[in-house]
């Protein structure tokens, strides 16, 4: 005998709805794709829109069928901060705050590019609002994770300049400055005018500004 939770499962309506729920997933999923590649062109208000788009589309999904959705709540959650972030870094900054942490606080693994980018985006917001130490201890803390963060170097060393200990900062600095290989997240992570900078660079570009004299 085939028991009765496999049977109700096979019926014509669950396997409609199940299709349902999987291609508004992919819908899900498509809009964050399309949040995250706005964002790497610097179109901050274009990736907000998207992700209301995807929130709006993962709250239907939960009126009818049950899951968490952690991994897509956090991509949702580091990507809406950046993008805020950017357009407004002295306001949202509190708020960006919390939204990583928040993010952080749903993820299973601490070393993955999301968690990178959470936990780079939480020291900037943290060093926005003049918290300096909590912004090294999360950059420290990023660092030891992936040694070869550019942008954690970076942000560290501003933080560390706000403490007033600029010989360290200095050495951060240089230490960006040194890096070739950046998070595939490193224009993600950075606003336009600080994009700018040469040593927020791929090496391409950095040899270009560098013998332009910028």
């Amino acid at each position: 005998l085939v028991p009765a939770p496999i049977l109700l499962w096979n019926t014509p309506a669950t396997k409609q709805r199940l299709t349902a729920v999987t291609m508004s997933e992919e819908q899900v999923r498509s809009d964050i794709r399309d949040a995250y590649r706005a964002m790497r062109n610097f179109e901050p208000a274009e990736s907000l829109g998207y992700i209301r788009a995807a929130e709006g589309r993962l709250q239907e999904i939960k009126k009818t069928w049950a899951a968490d959705y952690d991994e897509l709540r956090v991509a949702m959650l580091v990507i809406e901060s950046e993008a805020e972030f950017m357009l407004d870094a002295a306001g949202k900054a509190a708020e960006a705050e919390a939204q990583f942490t928040e993010a952080l606080s749903l993820m299973t693994r601490a070393s993955g590019e999301m968690w990178q980018a959470a936990v780079l985006g939480r020291g900037r917001a943290r060093l926005e609002q003049g918290k300096c130490r909590d912004a090294v201890a999360d950059l420290s803390l990023l660092m030891e994770r992936n040694p070869s963060h550019g942008a954690a170097f970076y942000w560290r060393s501003q933080a560390l300049s706000c403490l007033g200990d600029d010989e360290a900062a200095k050495a951060d600095e240089e230490r960006a400055r040194s890096l070739d290989s950046w998070p595939p997240l490193r224009d993600f992570m950075q606003s336009k005018r600080e994009w700018g900078r040469d040593i927020l660079c791929d090496p391409a570009v950095r040899t270009k500004a560098a013998g332009s004299g910028q």
